[in-house]
């Protein structure tokens, strides 16, 4: 297996940490897309006591979780490839 992102670490972690930090920063704005679509779901819940978006709302959140693994994963990879280039 060719892990693309395995050999740009080995040749210049400098790119691969510019590359890293893009990805947790495009993460980082799909968060807050799905949190603002949870914080509506909920208000029109709120709004409408009959509305149940529960299933949604689940899903939204096991999505949130998702991304908050794949920031930390970046994060640590970023950190690891510090450590070793130090």
């Amino acid at each position: 297996m060719n892990n693309p992102s395995a050999n740009a670490s080995a040749s210049n972690p400098d790119t691969t940490i510019v590359q890293l930090e893009r990805e947790i920063a495009a993460f980082e704005h799909e968060q807050t897309q799905l949190l603002s679509r949870i914080r509506e779901l909920r208000d029109a819940e709120a709004a409408d006591p009959t509305l149940s978006h529960a299933a949604e709302i689940f899903t939204l959140q096991q999505e949130k979780l998702r991304l908050d693994t794949e920031i930390l994963f970046r994060r640590n990879k970023i950190r690891l490839l510090h450590s070793q280039w130090a």
